[in-house]
């Protein structure tokens, strides 16, 4: 049996699944909630990846924080926990994330190509690319703040709708 340090994708679909019942919503009515396609809820746990800003909404609904999808990973529930705002959405810092990641890179004298390598990101232009804003997929942004050994919520913020 394999492992996986990952994001757990399906883990999220089954928990937003398991607390819409609950909560007596129909995928429609959670999709309108968060602000994200049905679809794509419906879908997270057949995915590999998925787009940042709709993960962390979700993660946030079920008060939850990232780091309780990844198996083994933990954050102090003061560091880890996302910033809430009815009246905003939550957003990935990515200049934010790129700073961290270039002060990292800089102090250990690496390439970009080596830190995308050591961090698990795939490549140093999807690393390269947040300095100007780009957006993360999940498990990717994952594993970068793992290799940062950053809580996911020191990169959350929230802005207006």
């Amino acid at each position: 049996m394999t492992t996986t340090t990952d994001f757990d994708l399906p883990a999220l679909q089954l928990a937003l699944d398991a607390q819409r019942i609950a909560r007596g919503l129909s995928w429609a009515a959670l999709a309108k909630q968060l602000g994200v396609s049905q679809s794509t809820l419906k879908g997270l746990g057949g995915r590999p990846t998925a787009e940042g800003d709709g993960v962390l909404r979700a993660v946030a609904w079920l008060g939850r924080c990232p780091e309780s999808f990844v198996p083994g990973r933990t954050v102090a529930a003061t560091e880890g926990a996302l910033p809430t705002d009815a009246a905003g959405a939550l957003r990935f810092d990515t200049r934010g994330l790129y700073a961290a990641l270039e002060a990292v890179r800089a102090t250990r004298q690496l390439t970009w190509q080596e830190v995308a390598v050591l961090s698990g990101a795939g490549s140093a232009a999807a690393l390269t690319r947040l300095r100007a804003g780009g957006r993360v997929m999940f498990p990717v942004v994952m594993r970068v703040l793992g290799w940062l050994g950053a809580p996911a919520a020191r990169f959350v913020r929230v802005v207006s709708r």
